[in-house]
Parts: C-alpha cells; sequence; structure tokens
C-alpha cells in the first residue's frame, strides 16, 4: 500500500477497486465457522442497505466500551444504528456503501489503531445501519481465538482497551446520535 493505514488496510484499498463488489472482511486472528461467508451473503441478501456483521455489540447510554463488551452480542437482528460492527466476527460491506476515498486518510490515521471505532463513526455519519447476523453468549464453537503469547501479547483488543475508552469520547457525538436517532 502507499501509506501504511494499520488494520484499515484490510478494507481501504479494496473498497476503492471494487466499488461495484460487496467486500467481506475477516480478522485474521481467529479460526471462522464453516458458515461465515453463507451467513453474511444470506443476510445481505435479506438486508441489502445494511452492512452485516456477525459480531455486534449494542450501544446503550451511559456510553462505557468495557459495559457495552461485558454486557453480550447485539440480539438485534434486524438494521439497526445501535448495532457496533467488530471484525472479529466477519463484516460483509455492501458496494459502495462507505464511499472509500482518499479524503478518509486523514482521519483513518488519527484513529489508526482502532479501526472498529472510525468505521461505526463513519456509518453513522452516513446514516448506515448494522444488522447482526449472529447471537452467541460466548462465542464458543462459533468463533475460536488463535492462541498464541507472542501475537496475543500485541494484539490490537488486548493493546486498545484503554484507548477504546478515549475513543468513545472522541466519537461520542456520533454514538449518541445513534441512541437518540434508533426509531
Amino acid at each position: 500500500a502507499d501509506t501504511d493505514l494499520g488494520p484499515h488496510l484490510k478494507y481501504f484499498y479494496a473498497m476503492k477497486k471494487y466499488r461495484n463488489n460487496p467486500i467481506i472482511t475477516i480478522d485474521d486472528d481467529f479460526i471462522y465457522p464453516e458458515d461465515t461467508i453463507e451467513n453474511l451473503v444470506n443476510f445481505y441478501n435479506q438486508f441489502p442497505d445494511s452492512i452485516i456483521s456477525r459480531r455486534a455489540f449494542v450501544i446503550q447510554k451511559p456510553l462505557n466500551y468495557r459495559k457495552m463488551l461485558n454486557t453480550g452480542l447485539s440480539k438485534i437482528f434486524q438494521p439497526s444504528y445501535l448495532n457496533f460492527a467488530t471484525g472479529c466476527g466477519g463484516i460483509l460491506y455492501p458496494p459502495n456503501i462507505l464511499k472509500i476515498s482518499d479524503d478518509n486518510i486523514k482521519d483513518i490515521l488519527e484513529m489508526k489503531y482502532d479501526d472498529d471505532f472510525y468505521l461505526k463513526a463513519l456509518e453513522t455519519r452516513l446514516r448506515i445501519k448494522i444488522t447482526s447476523s449472529l447471537y452467541n453468549p460466548n462465542c464458543d464453537g462459533v468463533f475460536k481465538l488463535v492462541w498464541d503469547d507472542n501475537i496475543q501479547s500485541i494484539a490490537l483488543w488486548n493493546t486498545n482497551i484503554t484507548k477504546s475508552e478515549l475513543h468513545l469520547k472522541e466519537y461520542e457525538k456520533e454514538f449518541s446520535w445513534c441512541v437518540e436517532n434508533e426509531n
């Protein structure tokens, strides 16, 4: 890539090049069930104007990232502003839904290692709803973390929890909008 966009590389250049195609992103530190892509595509066929996420949390007030994670995965199976997609479940983005361009790079670099937060803020600004395509309270047997002490010690989820709290505050306007405008 011309510019190191950190975890944003998994979608940025593909979305620019393949604007007429759905794009699926899948994090590389999990093992996924065999039906992951089929599940995403089936929900996309039902909700073609929504981003489809196999793993989403529910945004709630007061805004608190740790509480959101501890509350469990979303049980909202229709398009909703309240769903907060996270990459470790697999996400399907309809064609050109985020309208990605080089204009996004400045904001991406400011949020370089917290792609889920940047994407949710962008989705909210564009008034895009998220559909959760799977609920499992423990993720056991659904997503299996690839465990390697060296890899997990530097994994973004493991190193960014405090930064994520700060980023939640940075995007408080967008996250609050989701709660206030769900209906």
